[in-house]
């Protein structure tokens, strides 16, 4: 998802995510209708016949991958506007990402992940050239498409997805983290989980993969739970293909207050920092009325996350 069309009620109340069905969800919420797909999406569609993937290369250590300066917290950052990000000087999180491929100041401790949120609205030349710039500037890690099984965000076939991945993203084998495409936990026929490993076995072992990305959305209900349960599903779809890492790069609850918001984080983050499958993880998302109130970290959920 991508703040610019997902509103944010003022702190303390419910955030408002589109439309969608997803695990750990008992209701599908409607995104606002300023919101316009990108053009020339490609139709979900399945391929005639798929192989499992083989291999993948193994997961790099992120510590060799950043500038010194920056830290090396799973803990992520996902936002929009720069200004926001100031207030996390000394906390802890090392990365940061935006959906895009531009960014501005940064502190010390935290290092920019660009990301090609879709293959239909990003030149490939354009891509690599900002990606290795991005990598001389100390990023560790590349993001690949954002919920393409979700017609909504980035929408493109998984063969499409898996083909266009090998263009985009392998030539930084070896140079970053390689971060799959993010899925969505919809439970609509084909998407989530379903389309990621039908990605996977659309690569048929052509695609250079260290990190799994997905995303998860639940109610306050058994939060804590339902996403390590997730979590756990995903990390055993990964090892099924031979990657050792998954990246929750979107988190977060529906419905629920800031106090059950930092509630939760609360109850999640010291698993997510413990488990040894879990790369990095972002909640949804850095920006006023969430984890920010204007340009300072809100209470109580941001000082949860900041703690």
């Amino acid at each position: 998802m991508r703040p610019s069309w997902v509103f944010l009620l003022a702190a303390g109340s419910a955030v408002a995510r589109p439309q969608h069905v997803w695990e750990n969800s008992s209701t599908a919420i409607k995104a606002p209708s300023t919101h316009t797909p990108l053009p020339s999406m490609v139709p979900i569609s399945t391929p005639a016949s798929t192989k499992f993937l083989d291999t993948a290369s193994p997961l790099i250590n992120l510590r060799s991958t950043t500038n010194e300066s920056a830290g090396t917290s799973k803990r992520g950052l996902a936002y929009k506007a720069d200004n926001v990000l100031a207030a996390w000087s000394g906390k802890p999180v090392s990365w940061a990402y935006n959906w895009g491929v531009n960014r501005g100041p940064m502190p010390s401790n935290i290092a920019f992940i660009p990301m090609v949120w879709c293959p239909t609205g990003t030149n490939v030349d354009s891509w690599k050239s900002t990606a290795s710039s991005a990598i001389s500037s100390g990023a560790r890690a590349l993001l690949a498409f954002n919920e393409p099984d979700n017609s909504g965000q980035c929408g493109i076939s998984y063969a499409g997805a898996a083909s266009t991945y090998q263009e985009y993203m392998n030539p930084f084998t070896g140079k970053a983290t390689l971060i799959s495409p993010s899925v969505s936990n919809s439970v609509v026929a084909g998407q989530g989980l379903t389309y990621l490993e039908n990605f996977l076995r659309a690569c048929n072992g052509k695609c250079n993969i260290d990190a799994v990305g997905f995303h998860w959305y639940g109610d306050a209900g058994n939060a804590s739970n339902n996403l390590k349960a997730y979590v756990n599903k995903c990390i055993a779809l990964a090892k099924k293909y031979g990657i050792s890492s998954v990246w929750l790069t979107e988190f977060g609850l529906t419905n629920a207050s800031a106090q059950q918001q930092a509630d939760f984080l609360h109850s999640v983050l010291p698993w997510l920092d413990s488990n040894g499958a879990v790369g990095g993880y972002a909640y949804f998302w850095c920006g006023d009325g969430s984890l920010m109130a204007g340009t300072a970290i809100s209470s109580p959920l941001g000082q949860a996350y900041a703690s």
